[in-house]
């Protein structure tokens, strides 16, 4: 093996190393960016909920498929209210008239 085999090994190295800083850097000022907007700019952002609601609805969903959905929001109505944020676009309701509230606070 050369010198130039090398160097060009070194650069291709390089050249690689550059790219997956790029991308891992996107990756991360997004991540940034999804969670400033859900935080401070999200409409449903004064929605009480779970901290978690406000960047995933993984653990309802999880919920939907393991437990039972009407136990596990009962109890976050308990705690939260007759409104309840249980994910980014997700609004859990008591009853029918809180439709006019949510519709009022997504405005």
């Amino acid at each position: 093996m050369g010198l130039k085999e090398i160097l060009l090994g070194k650069e291709c190295l390089m050249h690689i190393f550059k790219e997956r800083i790029f991308y891992i850097s996107v990756v991360c000022g997004y991540s940034v960016y999804k969670a400033v907007y859900y935080i401070f700019l999200d409409p449903l952002r004064k929605i009480p909920g779970p901290w978690w609601a406000k960047f995933t609805d993984k653990p309802y969903k999880r919920v939907q498929f393991t437990k039972d959905t009407t136990e596990y929001s009962l109890s976050l109505h308990k705690k939260y209210g007759s409104v309840v944020r249980v994910g980014p676009k997700t609004v859990s309701r008591a009853q029918e008239k809180d439709t006019s509230f949510e519709l009022v606070e997504y405005e």
